[in-house]
Formats: C-alpha cells, sequence, structure tokens
C-alpha cells in the first residue's frame, strides 16, 4: 500500500512539472489576456508586481483552468449550504457550496495576521465602492464588509501580506465574488 501510494504521489509530481515552468523576467505583453490573469491568479501577483518575482507558469490554458491549489471539497463545509473560506496562512479564498469548490481567489492579507480577524462571521453589507475612513480614504471597490474594519475587496495584490486588516484580491475575482455572495453569506477567516 505505501509504495503503490508512494508511486502515484511521484508520478503527479513528474506530471505536475511538465504543466508548470519557473520563469524569471515574465513580461504580461508576451501572454494573451486570460493567461495573464491566470498568471496573477496563481501567483497571487498583480501584473504591476511582476518584475523581480519568480513566477509560476502554466504550460496552457486548460492547466491553468484546471488549477486548484486548495482542496476540492471539504466535509467540514457540507452543512453550509454557501460559505466564503478564508486561509490566512497559504493566502488563498475558496467559495464553496454544501463542501464542494465552486471557485477560488488568491488574496493579500494584513502584515499581522491577528489584524485579519479569525472565526466564523458572515458578509453583513456590501458596496460597489467604498473609501477606508481609517488609511486616508483609500478606494476600496467590490466591498464585502466582513467583521468591523475588515472587508474582503478589490486591491493591490503585491505577492505578500501587506494589508492593515483587510482582505484584497485581484479585480476579477473581487468582481465574481461581488456578484455572488449575499449579504448573510457565511464567511470563515481560518
Amino acid at each position: 500500500m505505501f509504495y503503490s501510494t508512494l508511486i502515484i504521489l511521484l508520478l503527479a509530481t513528474a506530471s505536475w512539472a511538465q504543466d508548470f515552468t519557473w520563469e524569471n523576467a515574465v513580461d504580461p505583453d508576451d501572454y494573451d489576456e486570460e493567461m495573464v490573469f491566470y498568471i496573477e491568479k496563481i501567483n497571487g501577483v498583480g501584473r504591476k508586481f511582476f518584475a523581480g518575482k519568480k513566477l509560476k507558469i502554466p504550460a496552457s490554458l486548460e492547466i491553468a483552468r484546471a488549477y486548484r491549489p486548495m482542496s476540492e471539497f471539504r466535509f467540514d463545509l457540507m452543512s453550509y449550504d454557501s460559505v466564503i473560506a478564508v486561509n490566512r496562512v497559504d493566502n488563498i479564498l475558496g467559495v464553496y457550496h454544501r463542501g464542494l469548490l465552486i471557485y477560488w481567489a488568491p488574496i493579500t492579507r494584513a502584515r499581522n495576521m491577528k489584524y485579519t480577524t479569525a472565526g466564523s462571521h458572515q458578509v453583513r453589507s456590501k458596496a460597489r465602492l467604498m473609501y477606508s475612513k481609517k488609511y486616508g480614504n483609500v478606494p476600496m471597490p467590490y466591498s464585502l464588509v466582513v467583521v468591523g474594519n475588515v472587508c474582503i475587496h478589490q486591491g493591490p495584490m503585491v505577492g505578500y501580506p501587506a494589508s492593515h486588516g483587510c482582505i484584497r484580491l485581484l479585480k476579477p475575482d473581487a468582481i465574481w465574488l461581488f456578484k455572488w455572495a449575499r449579504v448573510g453569506t457565511a464567511v470563515i477567516i481560518e
């Protein structure tokens, strides 16, 4: 049993190695718009911040579209009709319907993890455009207010934790989530 599991893992790793390459000097102009979006999404870095970063590049659009960096099914989320699960350690967000992953997005969270409040919450309100009263009227498009001053919204994706507490998303992900989520949608921040 152990050896067959090990062989399957080695084959999966070998397959993964062919599906992606690592590149240092990525110019967004070398790729079509959809591929640039997936490069941003897979690496959790907006195109404005590609310079100087080593990025994972999918071999094809099919591979990029099929990529899932998180569990596609979670038993612990089966009781939720719909839930947004935020993983602060891996900087990723998953949208689940009765435990099944239906969408995922990279995030930028707070520099200090404690400011992105862990726990079970819900979307308290939504706004197409909000401004941070606490941090110099910084625009926060496609905002979902979750807890206190913590919102999930579009913002700069720099590739490392950089917010004051909010959960930032790439624009296409923020638009998708804003359209999908309803006031009252469960949000679990882990």
